[in-house]
C-alpha cells in the first residue's frame, strides 16, 4: 500500500519522473513506510510479515539489499541531504539518512541476500509487531547497498503503467490476541 509517488529518477533539472525499473547501487537508498495499524485489524498478534522482492537483473556477485529501521522523523522535501524540508529543513545526521543510531537502526532488521534472479524474501516480523503494538513509533524502512560495484534492478514499487508494484509482496499473518 503506498499512498505517495515514488520519484525515481531526474528528468531534467527539478523536474522528477516515476520509472518501471529501480537501478540500485551503493549510492541509491529508498525510504518506504507502510501505516501497519490500518491494514491489521485492532486487536491482533502479528505472527510473520515477510516481504517478497523479484529482482530482474544482478551483477557485481551476490549483492545484499540492507533493511533497517528509520528512526528519525521524515517527510515532505526527504532527499541525500534533508529528512524534511517543510515546514523547514531538517538535516539527517549524516547524508543518505545513514547515521546509524540516529537516522537509522544500528543494525538491519533484514538483508536481502540476491544469489539469483527471482523472488526473495526477508522476515520483518519484528518491526512489523513492534510498530503495530505501538513499541515504537513507525518511521518506515530504509533500504541501501554497502558494497560498490553491486547492482541490482528492481520492477518500480510505483510506476503505473508498468505494474511493478504487484511484483513487491508483502506477507503478512495475525491471529486474535
Amino acid at each position: 500500500v503506498l499512498k505517495t509517488p515514488f520519484a525515481v529518477a531526474p528528468t531534467a533539472n527539478g523536474v522528477f519522473n516515476t520509472q518501471p525499473q529501480v537501478q540500485w547501487n551503493s549510492k541509491i537508498a529508498v525510504l518506504m513506510r507502510f501505516p501497519f495499524t490500518d491494514i491489521i485489524p485492532k486487536g491482533q498478534r502479528v505472527t510473520k510479515a515477510e516481504l517478497t522482492l523479484t529482482p530482474t537483473y544482478l551483477a557485481g556477485g551476490e549483492p545484499k539489499l540492507h533493511v533497517r529501521r528509520v528512526l528519525a522523523e521524515w517527510g515532505a522535501g526527504v532527499c541525500q541531504q534533508y529528512r524534511l524540508a517543510y515546514p523547514f529543513k531538517i538535516e539527517w545526521t549524516q547524508p543518505g539518512a545513514r547515521g546509524a543510531a540516529t537516522d537509522r537502526a544500528a543494525k538491519d532488521s533484514g538483508v536481502f541476500k540476491f544469489a539469483k534472479i527471482g523472488p526473495q524474501t526477508v522476515d520483518l516480523t519484528e518491526d512489523v509487531e513492534l510498530w503495530y503494538t505501538g513499541g515504537a513509533v513507525n518511521r518506515g524502512w530504509i533500504f541501501t547497498m554497502d558494497n560498490d560495484g553491486e547492482h541490482i534492478y528492481l520492477p518500480s514499487p510505483y510506476a503505473p503503467h508498468a505494474n511493478g508494484g504487484k511484483q513487491w509482496k508483502w506477507q503478512i499473518t495475525y491471529e486474535p490476541q
